[in-house]
């Protein structure tokens, strides 16, 4: 009860913050916001953490978009914007609602063009959540067939760019499942020289595979990207090819990540719901991939604030509907995210 008291009046003095116009960036009012976002996540995942989203949106409105000076506000902000940024971005993949923070104010966050910036708790490149937010714009518009092909194309290209060079998971676990790690670089194909380059940067065998692991989670994000442009701009369906080696290939990586080593990584919420919206049923070991995805959201709960439960809620709930929708006869098709998409979702996937 105290805690909810607590709450109210935050939200109190927050509202009076909201009459009138400001010209000021108030960081204090952004940090604010986030504490109340992440209060409502670990409760339950309350669909109000949505409403401070709409709260920012007026935030920015009344703002003028200049930079913070001071060192401190500065890193403050940005994690605000990043973190707003990355829970819209992943959580309008689900429901396909408008933008609220565009590029306006992202571009102030301070990375240059072409920059790679990997941030820890995101689990990904920063510029992953522009190129996110991207394809959800540009599948839900209505541009001329020749201006939607050339940006569907930029964004392929853009994630092609932000692939880490030099970093071949294949091979890592390739060697892992053929015990060829003690060997040395030159006993191995060449394939293998990147492997080690990474490898042998960092000096203990924990940390090494650590760090393997953050960075595979950071490819395993960029083939989320992937994925989703596949089955929304290019409209392949779970049973294609195409989206059946993708599905593999993040399934497999995650499931190394969490079950195989063990890091119950919250950030691998978006990627387990992206495979789980994929799954081919017509395949027999999708049965089996259902059983390790629903034990991987389990896994990762324990690391969550509470939106992971829900998370896994909304796939099981897509599992029955598609079950039902392949059964049924005589309906008319749509396009596979289409049918994905729930407008009244609002689950967090961070």
């Amino acid at each position: 009860m105290q805690g909810i008291r607590l709450r109210n009046l935050g939200l109190q003095h927050m509202a009076k913050s909201f009459q009138g116009e400001s010209a000021e960036i108030r960081v204090d009012l952004w940090v604010s916001f986030l504490i109340i976002t992440l209060y409502y996540l670990a409760d339950e995942c309350n669909d109000n953490w949505s409403n401070q989203l709409r709260s920012c949106q007026q935030l920015l409105r009344q703002s003028e978009v200049r930079a913070v000076t001071d060192p401190v506000e500065r890193k403050l902000f940005t994690y605000t914007v990043e973190f707003f940024s990355y829970q819209e971005s992943m959580g309008r993949t689900a429901c396909h609602k408008s933008n609220v923070f565009n590029e306006e104010w992202t571009k102030h966050l301070g990375q240059a063009e072409g920059e790679v910036v990997l941030i820890p708790w995101m689990g990904c490149d920063k510029r992953l959540i522009r190129i996110v937010s991207d394809i959800t714009d540009l599948s839900i518009s209505a541009l001329p067939q020749q201006t939607f092909r050339e940006k569907r194309a930029a964004i392929m290209d853009e994630l092609e760019n932000i692939k880490m060079k030099h970093f071949n998971p294949d091979n890592f676990l390739y060697m892992i499942d053929n015990s060829l790690l003690d060997q040395s670089p030159a006993s191995c194909d060449d394939n293998y020289g990147c492997l080690f380059y990474y490898y042998d940067q960092i000096s203990d065998e924990a940390a090494n595979m650590e760090e393997f692991c953050f960075l595979l989670t950071c490819e395993i994000k960029r083939l989320c990207g992937l994925l989703y442009a596949t089955s929304c701009l290019y409209y392949q369906s779970p049973s294609q090819p195409s989206i059946v080696s993708l599905v593999t290939k993040i399934f497999n990586y995650t499931k190394f990540i969490i079950i195989s080593n063990n890091f119950f990584w919250s950030s691998l919420t978006w990627p387990l719901y992206m495979i789980s919206t994929q799954l081919d049923f017509a395949d027999p070991m999708s049965e089996v991939q259902k059983l390790d995805i629903l034990n991987m959201f389990d896994m990762i709960d324990q690391k969550g604030l509470g939106n992971v439960g829900k998370a896994k809620s909304a796939v099981e709930t897509l599992w029955k509907k598609r079950s039902l929708y392949d059964r049924a006869k005589g309906k008319e098709k749509k396009t596979y995210w289409e049918f994905v998409v729930d407008p009244v979702c609002n689950i967090s996937l961070v």
